[in-house]
């Protein structure tokens, strides 16, 4: 009859139990038992953030537990956190940082497994628009670097954006060769080489370019005439002005 046994609660408690019987007319009985305490399973995944730059860093400090979960008072005296921080355009790891387990835990109970996530930041749409431009009449186009932009919208207070390249044309919306006739040449100014470049704390790769086209007008052309009059005697003959 077995009155009493070891027992194990804990993980580390797992053991094999060795026995004996014992019976006067037999020989003795040899046996064991393994009895096995597994540990509960605990996951526990780090946030994932994602969002255009704003010149600010990207934190998630979320950390969110799935799986067996702790039993009763046992779990975390401070909770894990991440470590995960990004400010410029690309995606990083967001690590789990382990907590620290209250008095009442038993470590070995529980298998904690960290799972990362990620912080991204994509890049910040800039967006300048192309000033319209109006020649006369038998004008050639203004040259490529003369082409100017006003910036719409996509700026920061804390940046200033910086450029190189410039504006071109856009030759299915013109005619082959100048000069060309009068008429409006709508959407013809296009982005051509412009693009950005780093300066001071504006970083180019932290922002995607976009420029709305312009449009060229040509108007009519002016011209003058002038006439030179006269002073004559009278002879009998016409007089008048030549052109």
């Amino acid at each position: 009859t077995l009155l009493t046994s070891p027992t194990a609660t804990h993980v580390d408690d797992s053991r094999t139990v060795y026995f004996v019987a014992t019976n006067s007319n037999y020989a003795p009985a040899f046996g064991n038992a393994d009895v096995t305490i597994t540990p509960r399973l605990i996951t526990l995944t780090a946030g994932t953030q994602s969002r255009a730059y704003n010149g600010n860093a990207l934190t998630d400090a979320t950390v969110t537990q799935t799986g067996d979960g702790f039993l009763g008072s046992e779990g975390y005296a401070v909770a894990p956190t991440t470590s995960g921080t990004i400010s410029d355009v690309g995606s990083i790891a967001n690590n789990v940082v382990a907590g620290t387990l209250n008095a009442a835990t038993d470590a070995d109970d529980y298998t904690i497994t960290p799972v990362a996530g990620s912080l991204t930041i994509t890049p910040r749409t800039l967006t300048v628009r192309a000033d319209d431009q109006q020649i006369a009449y038998p004008a050639d186009r203004p040259a490529n670097a003369a082409l100017t932009y006003t910036l719409v919208s996509g700026d920061l207070s804390t940046e200033t954006p910086a450029y190189s390249g410039a504006l071109g044309y856009d030759a299915t919306k013109l005619p082959a060769s100048q000069p060309y006739a009068p008429a409006t040449y709508t959407d013809a100014i296009v982005g051509g080489t412009l693009a950005l470049t780093n300066s001071g704390a504006f970083k180019a790769a932290n922002y995607a370019l976009t420029v709305l086209p312009g449009t060229l007008e040509v108007v009519n052309g002016g011209f003058t005439v002038d006439l030179t009059g006269g002073s004559w005697t009278y002879n009998g003959n016409p007089h008048g002005p030549t052109l």
